[in-house]
């Protein structure tokens, strides 16, 4: 295959994310999509699969280690260095397309690795500076091009949303890496920073300007007709008051998808608890 764009679930609860995902990116792009499933997601997957309007394929994904900590980044690097495609774009869940992505294919296979800048994010900022600064306390990162992300601004990439040939060489550091520091906080996004201080740049492409990999939250001047997806981080979407903007724009495709019967999603979203969705529902369990 030579071309693919990869989803990775492990929980069930994200399923609710990966359908209105999978339902815009198929007004937008034609290109084959594997949906990798952890064994308890698997059968979920499979019946959204079902569904040939999606036009998915579902396949089991067993990880060879479950990590305590950051255990789905380290299991997706891993998942991207096995796939036989020439060119794969990975897409977290928690997203929503509104424009096409061939120019992801188009980098990826240009320099090997294209990972997305998070919005106008830049690695000085204090966020992702506090982030980078537990780094230090890991002798096989770097320290040279860790400095360097730390002190002068660079842009900031995203582990969501990112173009690879999967020999690429970025990835097996990037695994080495993340496996060293697996107690940060999303420690493959960390680690990431990094690599493109390290990597050279003709193996190395960052995505600039956000739209890609854009929040409402942090959407700042950049015009929606230039968003090409949408990322609901940390559960954004079905948390109206983290923020009403993601809410509002991701709650009537969710709906759309429900009145249609998306990925089957009519018979098992009753089944799938998500504990943001159930809040909004105001669904109580015993």
């Amino acid at each position: 295959m030579q071309r693919q764009i990869v989803y990775l679930m492990s929980g069930a609860a994200h399923l609710h994310y990966l359908v209105p995902s999978l339902f815009t990116l198929r007004e937008h792009c034609k290109e084959h999509v594997t949906v990798y499933a952890y064994p308890e997601s698997y059968d979920y997957v499979k019946r959204i699969a079902a569904d040939v309007r999606l036009g998915i394929e579902a396949k089991l994904y067993e990880p060879p280690v479950r990590y305590k900590k950051n255990d789905q980044f380290i299991n997706k690097i891993k998942l991207m260095m096995s796939l036989q495609s020439e060119i794969a774009v990975y897409i977290d869940a928690d997203t929503t397309f509104h424009g096409d992505i061939e120019y992801l294919f188009n980098v990826g296979d240009q320099y090997g690795f294209a990972a997305t800048q998070f919005c106008h994010w830049l690695s000085t900022g204090s966020v992702i500076r506090a982030r980078l600064q537990r780094l230090r306390d890991y002798p096989k990162i770097n320290k040279e091009a860790l400095e360097n992300i730390i002190k002068n601004p660079h842009p900031s990439p995203n582990g969501g949303i990112f173009s690879c040939n999967p020999s690429s060489p970025v990835l097996p550091l990037w695994l080495e890496w993340t496996l060293e520091a697996k107690d940060v906080f999303i420690a493959d996004e960390a680690v990431l920073h990094v690599l493109q201080a390290h990597v050279p740049q003709s193996e190395f492409h960052v995505v600039l300007g956000g739209a890609y990999n854009c929040s409402h939250k942090y959407q700042g001047s950049l015009p929606e007709d230039q968003v090409h997806i949408h990322h609901y981080h940390g559960d954004s979407n079905v948390r109206p008051d983290k923020s009403p903007r993601a809410y509002a724009a991701w709650w009537p495709i969710y709906q759309r998808c429900i009145e249609r019967n998306m990925g089957n999603i009519v018979e098992w979203r009753e089944s799938v608890r998500n504990k943001w969705l159930d809040k909004i529902l105001e669904v109580k369990h015993d």
